[in-house]
């Protein structure tokens, strides 16, 4: 049984390339245009050490090697205990987010809002992928966002981030903040891909890792209702030879809202 998923695209070189190439683009967290993506509240009640010792281990932190935030920390720590172990934790969660990398999708292909936002107006395009549900592929990957009103709550016990044992903790409390967002973007019904850094070809001089998908799992694309005819003939001219993609081209309705979906190339 196969799967669809629908990545937005807006009228762009590097969009352009990528479906001329065939790669999705993962970004790092920090790039994201939510300012308070992946925002997080910390328990830290649950801490195995005791404030000494929590406040010795901050600041013998090899992991820590900035003086200027060492020095921070030890400002505060005779008269803001708490404040150190907020600093600590912050630190953390940075370094943790930093190592991953993502790409976003969406469940549907006629969002009035993602054409909005993130296709140029309905100047871009969507691309559709169908993916078998029962073999290994990139798209097994995929990970719902829980839409919510409330910061994810974690513990966070203090263990240094650079030990491979704390490998799966740091993995799973990075899952739960990066498929967290705010209830006000749920319209975007949107699904990630999260994979680790060190993943696919780094593009020089930005924050962004190139993966490439399997061709055959492009099946269909979509051209915003003010899509210049230019822009429909390049991305047709990338994905002619692929005979698993069928071309839309989708037109506001005459009578409600929506969109009607013309086929193209037929």
């Amino acid at each position: 049984m196969y799967k669809k998923i629908y990545k937005y695209y807006p009228c762009s070189d590097y969009a352009f390339d990528s479906v001329k190439n065939n790669y999705f683009v993962f970004s790092c967290p920090f790039d994201f245009n939510d300012l308070i993506d992946c925002q997080i509240t910390i328990d830290s009640k649950t801490a195995s050490l005791s404030p000494n010792k929590f406040i010795e281990k901050v600041i013998n932190e090899t992991f820590f090697d900035d003086p200027e935030y060492r020095d921070e920390l030890k400002s505060k720590m005779v008269y803001e205990e708490a404040a150190c172990e907020d600093l600590y934790n912050k630190k953390v969660i940075q370094q943790m987010i930093a190592q991953f990398r993502v790409s976003c999708f969406s469940m549907s292909s006629d969002n009035t809002l993602m054409w909005a936002h993130y296709a140029s107006n309905h100047q871009g395009f969507c691309l559709e992928f169908s993916y078998p549900d029962n073999q290994p592929n990139l798209f097994m990957y995929l990970s719902k966002i829980n839409y919510t009103s409330q910061y994810p709550v974690l513990t966070m016990p203090v263990f240094d981030i650079t030990d491979p044992d704390n490998e799966k903790q740091f993995e799973a409390m990075a899952t739960t903040l990066l498929l967290t967002k705010q209830d006000v973007w749920s319209y975007e019904e949107e699904y990630r891909i999260i994979l680790n850094g060190d993943f696919g070809e780094k593009i020089p001089g930005c924050r962004k890792n190139k993966i490439k998908y399997p061709a055959e799992a492009l099946t269909g694309v979509y051209f915003g209702s003010h899509c210049a005819d230019n822009t429909i003939s390049t991305i047709y001219g990338y994905c002619v030879d692929n005979k698993n993609s069928s071309f839309y081209k989708l037109t506001p309705k005459k009578d409600r809202f929506g969109y009607n979906t013309i086929p193209l190339f037929c």
